[in-house]
C-alpha cells in the first residue's frame, strides 16, 4: 500500500505513518459507541411508570378526538377577508 501511495501520490514514509495513524484513530472513534453498547446494561421499567405512559396515551388521543371533532364542527363559518381595499378617489 505504501508504494501504491508513494507512486501515485508521492507520500513519504513520515506522510505514510502518520496516514495509518489517522486510519486508526477514525477506527477507534468509530468503535467506541458500539463498545458503550455492548458493555450497558438494560434498565427494566417500573409497572406503576407503564400504567402513567398508557393512561397518558389515552389522555392524548381523546385531546386529540376532542379538538378534531371541535375544529370539524366550525365547518367554514369565518368569511376570510384578505386585504382592506380603501378607495382613492
Amino acid at each position: 500500500m505504501r508504494i501504491w501511495l508513494n507512486k501515485h501520490f508521492g507520500f513519504s514514509k513520515g506522510e505514510f505513518n502518520e496516514l495509518l495513524l489517522l486510519i486508526f484513530i477514525i477506527l477507534v472513534l468509530k468503535a467506541i459507541p458500539i463498545i458503550y453498547e455492548k458493555g450497558q446494561t438494560a434498565e427494566k421499567d417500573n409497572p406503576d411508570l407503564l400504567a402513567k405512559i398508557h393512561k397518558l396515551e389515552i389522555t392524548d388521543q381523546q385531546d386529540f378526538h376532542y379538538t378534531r371533532d371541535r375544529i370539524e364542527s366550525l365547518g367554514g363559518v369565518r368569511k376570510v377577508k384578505l386585504f382592506n381595499l380603501i378607495r382613492i378617489v
